[in-house]
């Protein structure tokens, strides 16, 4: 790099400070403000999770109902499980940026409004697990995604609730979720994790974090290990999850 280039990105660097411009994480637009660091225009398109939905996995359904087809003849190894936004264009863009476009600046705007959801679960959690990634896929990434915003909630509860990222690995680098269809999912994770401990978590409150809940497959995987440490509760949090019609 010559040092006229260099110089000038030392000046932009020292404008960008100076006289900051926002723009929107999704869609580029510039905002006035910081605030979510999302435009209005793409949050009024992310869809909330709310009204009446599955009392297992938080699918929306119609009013009447309980739970959704899935969990009528589906056993989970969780509690419950609760997610903030429909699955969409936007949000998937949010959470595609953050895992493949290693855009963590979205970090606290996720962990934020997952935050939101926790009261939702009744109790607090005395322990965050992340859903680990196999070593590999660290490697490739450079980080665990589920990992950053569990931090970060736990940061925004100022240390109240500890996050474990060791407590669970994963020993088998399968098939990414996101190439397989739904009874794939099932069945490709069996064995993947495992406990890295013996400690018993009687007594305690467990909040697995991941990005997307799509079949459940993944958190359940986890959720089957956890259950051998016999938590009180494991309740699942994500951003986003994929939600049908009904």
């Amino acid at each position: 790099m010559s040092f006229k280039n260099f110089m000038k990105r030392i000046r932009d660097k020292i404008l960008d400070l100076l006289f900051p411009e926002y723009s929107c994480y999704v869609c580029g637009r510039e905002l006035a403000e910081p605030k979510n660091h999302v435009c209005d225009y793409c949050l009024k398109s992310m869809i909330v999770i709310t009204g009446n939905i599955c009392k297992k996995c938080g699918m929306p359904l119609p009013e009447g109902n309980s739970y959704c087809d899935t969990c009528k003849t589906r056993e989970y190894a969780f509690d419950t499980a609760r997610a903030c936004y429909h699955y969409n264009d936007t949000s998937g863009k949010i959470v595609m940026d953050l895992k493949y476009n290693k855009k963590k600046f979205v970090v606290p705007f996720m962990a934020t409004e997952m935050l939101l959801k926790l009261e939702e679960f009744g109790v607090m959690p005395d322990i965050i697990v992340p859903v680990p990634i196999s070593t590999r896929r660290r490697k490739e990434r450079g980080f665990n995604q589920a990992e950053l915003i569990a931090d970060e909630i736990s940061e925004m509860t100022g240390g109240k609730v500890a996050v474990d990222g060791m407590l669970v690995e994963k020993t088998v680098d399968s098939i990414p979720q996101a190439r397989l269809k739904g009874r794939e999912r099932l069945n490709n994770l069996n064995g993947a994790f495992k406990l890295t401990t013996r400690k018993t978590l009687k007594g305690k409150n467990v909040l697995i974090i991941d990005d997307v809940y799509t079949t459940g497959s993944t958190v359940n995987e986890v959720a089957k290990v956890l259950r051998k440490l016999h938590p009180d509760t494991i309740n699942v949090l994500t951003f986003a999850k994929t939600v049908k019609d009904y």
